[in-house]
């Protein structure tokens, strides 16, 4: 069998330990684990693997759930009135391309910058927004975010579509909901297409750890993290 470079395909079945892994996308794509050459020799490529990603939720799950999730919306806002669709880069960026597919109503793709991770697994309490300059005034806003955890980032958000940029209204539809993990008075999804536990690192689907894994078609979770020691 052919082994794809990057690897996407041959992460599917990971945990069932069906399809192989790229010996050379491991060692030059997870040096940032903190595994050194001469271990990863040692431990073997698929025994790494499977002790660091588990698939949470299939790509099959992941597509039926957005689409549930855009006919809600669909049924929310008709189909006569524009939309803007604003995507939180980088990890909501699959999710809202898929997304603005299922849609009916006239839509318009807008991207923001917000983080409040700084490359770690567990949000840093800080909040910081790229540029967001755009046109919104007077419009309805949908504000498409890959996670929603202390729900700090998107309060931070509405505030600036809200007083800054003037959106007729602002709602919110997440990939992922945190339940549990927000402070009374932040923001909860208006659309939301899935839940994960505290506690659980995600990946996969456009979510990142360190800048990989965005391109697996599913949802993962992230085991035994250094990262977050």
């Amino acid at each position: 069998m052919k082994i794809s470079p990057i690897g996407i395909g041959n992460f599917t079945n990971l945990q069932n330990n069906r399809i192989p892994v790229s010996g050379s996308y491991c060692a030059n794509h997870l040096a940032f684990r903190g595994v050194q050459g001469d271990t990863f020799a040692r431990m073997g490529t698929q025994e790494y693997l499977d002790k660091n990603v588990r698939v949470l939720y299939s790509e099959r799950k992941v597509k039926k759930e957005i689409k549930r999730v855009a006919k809600e919306i669909n049924k929310a806002y008709g189909t006569k009135e524009d939309l803007v669709l604003v995507c939180v880069l980088k990890g909501a960026a699959k999710f809202h391309t898929e997304l603005a597919r299922h849609l009916k109503m006239p839509v318009t793709m807008e991207y923001i910058r917000a983080s409040s991770y700084k490359g770690k697994t567990k949000s840093s309490g800080y909040v910081q927004l790229g540029d967001t300059k755009m046109n919104v005034e007077g419009k309805n806003v949908l504000i498409v975010e890959d996670i929603v955890d202390s729900g700090r980032t998107m309060t931070k958000i509405f505030e600036d579509f809200r007083e800054n940029k003037k959106a007729k209204s602002i709602k919110l539809a997440t990939l992922l909901n945190k339940k549990g993990a927000r402070p009374e008075g932040h923001i909860e999804p208006d659309f939301n297409a899935l839940n994960i536990k505290e506690g659980q690192f995600i990946m996969g689907y456009g979510l990142d750890n360190e800048e990989y894994y965005r391109n697996l078609p599913y949802i993962g979770i992230l085991i035994n993290d250094q990262a977050s020691e």
